[in-house]
């Protein structure tokens, strides 16, 4: 039986940097209406998984209203005027701005302005020692992810609300893909859940303004000298 190549070596093999996908590669389209241990779609997942290395998902669950909602009022506050929405700049929670410097990301932002925001089910980081202790022998990289409660703009009015109920569909969204996964490893179905009971997923949400091929060429070579 032929062994089954990795990720990296299927696009080693198959394309470099800058050209396009060999004929007849395409992503593959999970649907995930059916129950985490349907015997297709868990072959479905394992195949796109270990042939492609990832997936596009349907019916997979978030309402359309949580997902146009969040749409909706992200784009209205990325719309407001940039000293409103420094109201709430934080380099670990909140708004960055375009060349903004944000603590915990690889690269500044140089061609986008961004907002984040981390757990939202009451969890507060910062004092819970299960997550971060600001005395621990890490607690300065911890700090990066641990040491800011999220911040939420006043407008619009629906921001927070919005932006909770599209976060907490995604956590569902994500247990189930982590059922999935387990299912497919051959591993009990809870495996990869029981690891992530204390995550700290980050949502967010990136714009890119319009800019001049000049500008953004500018900015990008910039960023990369950084």
């Amino acid at each position: 039986e032929k062994p089954v190549e990795s990720v990296g070596e299927g696009l080693a093999r198959g394309m470099t940097a800058g050209t396009a996908p060999p004929p007849g590669f395409e992503v593959p389209i999970i649907d995930l209406s059916r129950p985490c241990d349907d015997h297709e779609l868990v072959a479905q997942v394992r195949d796109a998984c270990q042939r492609v290395g990832f997936f596009h998902v349907v019916n997979h669950g978030v309402p359309g209203e949580v997902l146009h909602s969040a749409m909706r009022v992200t784009r209205s506050f990325f719309e407001l005027p940039e000293a409103v929405k420094m109201r709430v700049a934080n380099s670990k929670k909140g708004f960055i701005p375009i060349n903004g410097q944000p603590e915990n990301a690889v690269r500044p932002t140089a061609l986008h302005e961004k907002f984040s925001c981390s757990r939202v089910d009451g969890v507060d980081k910062r004092t819970d020692r299960a997550y971060y202790d600001p005395t621990g022998p890490n607690a300065e990289q911890a700090a990066l992810y641990f040491g800011e409660a999220n911040q939420w703009p006043d407008r619009p009015i629906d921001f927070e609300p919005t932006w909770t109920a599209y976060y907490k569909s995604m956590e569902l969204l994500t247990g189930k893909l982590m059922t999935i996964f387990a299912h497919a490893l051959g591993v009990p179905a809870d495996f990869f859940k029981m690891f992530h009971d204390k995550h700290v997923t980050n949502l967010v949400a990136l714009r890119y303004p319009p800019m001049t091929a000049e500008a953004r060429a500018a900015a990008a070579g910039e960023a990369e000298a950084r």
